[in-house]
């Protein structure tokens, strides 16, 4: 896994991640399908994932999202850390979640 600080400028420790409304969510076999309702793209999370897009449904800092994600999945901090922001990276470049820092 690479390291925090090589991920593009959409996803930073020190920045408030929310998600984008208006974009269709379902749920598959444990799994989540975000649909971009303006560009068609589509987005599967893993259970992982699927908690930070539940958790982001409130403006959340990333130290606010480690802290739930080690708890709740029982992971170290610095994978978890790493996860969130390849996630919220993602999720930003995508359209579906904002940064604010």
């Amino acid at each position: 896994m690479t390291s925090h600080e090589e991920y593009s400028e959409a996803a930073n420790v020190s920045d408030t991640f929310a998600a984008v409304a208006g974009h269709l969510v379902a749920d598959a076999s444990g799994e989540l399908v975000l649909l971009h309702q303006q560009t068609g793209a589509y987005f599967g999370l893993n259970a992982t994932g699927k908690r930070i897009w539940e958790l982001i449904q409130s403006p959340r800092s990333v130290p606010e999202l480690v802290s739930r994600i080690t708890t709740e999945f029982d992971v170290p901090e610095r994978a978890a850390t790493d996860d969130i922001l390849n996630v919220l990276s993602r999720l930003v470049d995508e359209g579906l979640a904002s940064r604010s820092g």
